[in-house]
């Protein structure tokens, strides 16, 4: 199931990705009353399957932090 394909250039214009692209998942994460995080999959044809690493091009790291576990 595909919850987001465009019919055009969207895609490829806002999020910079093939626009024939697919998002077939999607989760919103919320940081207790603060920030909202979108993270979601994007599958398209032909599609490089190597992850990068933090330091090439298209790279990604996120961190938080927290004082308590409690």
């Amino acid at each position: 199931m595909t919850l987001y394909a465009a019919d055009d250039d969207w895609m490829a214009e806002n999020l910079g990705v093939d626009p024939r692209a697919e998002v077939p998942r999607i989760c919103m994460i919320r940081v207790g009353n603060g920030p909202a995080f979108e993270v979601f999959e994007c599958s398209a044809h032909p599609q490089a399957r190597t992850p990068p690493r933090n330091s090439d091009i298209g790279g990604h790291h996120l961190a938080l932090c927290r004082r308590s576990a409690e």
